[in-house]
C-alpha cells in the first residue's frame, strides 16, 4: 500500500468508528518514527544572508532607523527573509509534531526506546529554536517530568536514569 492509501483506509476506519482519535494518533506517531519518514525529519539551516542583509545586521541601531522601507522590498532581502521564515515554520512545525508524536505513544516501558529517540530530537530542536527564535522561549520540560513508576520495569528504568523518565 502507498501512504496515500493506507492514508484513506486510516481515515475510512475512523470515519467507520472502527478506529478512536487516540489509536489514528498513535498509529502516525509510529509512522512518523519509521525509517523513510524519521530520516527526513531534520533541523534545516538559514539560506546565506545577502550581502546588503549582512551590511544591515553590522548597521548600528541609528543608522538601522535611517534605512528606508526600499530596502526591505529588494528582491534579495525578500527573498532571504522569506526563506528564513520558511525554515524557522518549518523547524517549529517538526518540534511540535514530535511533542505531539510523543503525547500520542502510550508511555509504557516497551515504549521507552521510543519516547527516547522522541526526546532525543525534540531536545535538539527545542535548543536550536530557542538559540534563534528567542523571544518564544521553548520548553522540553515535558520530556523531563517526574511522576510514580507505573511497574517493575519503570523501577529500574528510573534507578538507572536518576528518578528521571524521559
Amino acid at each position: 500500500m502507498t501512504s496515500p492509501e493506507i492514508s484513506k483506509s486510516l481515515l475510512a476506519k475512523l470515519g467507520s468508528k472502527e478506529m478512536s482519535l487516540p489509536q489514528l494518533a498513535e498509529i502516525c506517531a509510529r509512522w512518523t518514527l519509521s525509517p523513510g519518514c524519521w530520516e527526513s525529519i531534520t533541523i534545516k539551516s538559514f539560506p546565506t544572508p545577502p550581502p546588503e542583509w549582512q551590511e544591515y545586521e553590522q548597521s548600528s541601531k541609528e543608522e538601522r532607523a535611517k534605512i528606508k522601507p526600499e530596502f526591505f522590498q529588494q528582491d534579495s532581502v525578500r527573498a532571504y527573509l522569506s526563506g528564513r521564515n520558511m525554515v524557522l515554520a518549518s523547524n517549529f512545525s517538526h518540534y511540535s509534531w514530535l511533542r505531539e508524536c510523543k503525547k500520542s505513544i502510550q508511555d509504557t516501558a516497551e515504549n521507552f526506546p521510543l519516547h527516547k529517540k522522541l526526546d532525543e530530537k525534540i531536545i535538539a530542536f527545542a535548543r536550536w529554536l530557542n538559540i534563534w527564535y528567542p523571544r518564544q522561549k521553548v520548553s522540553n520540560l515535558e520530556t523531563q517530568e517526574q511522576r510514580e513508576p507505573m511497574n517493575p520495569e519503570e523501577n529500574l528504568v528510573m534507578s538507572i536514569f536518576g528518578g528521571v523518565i524521559v
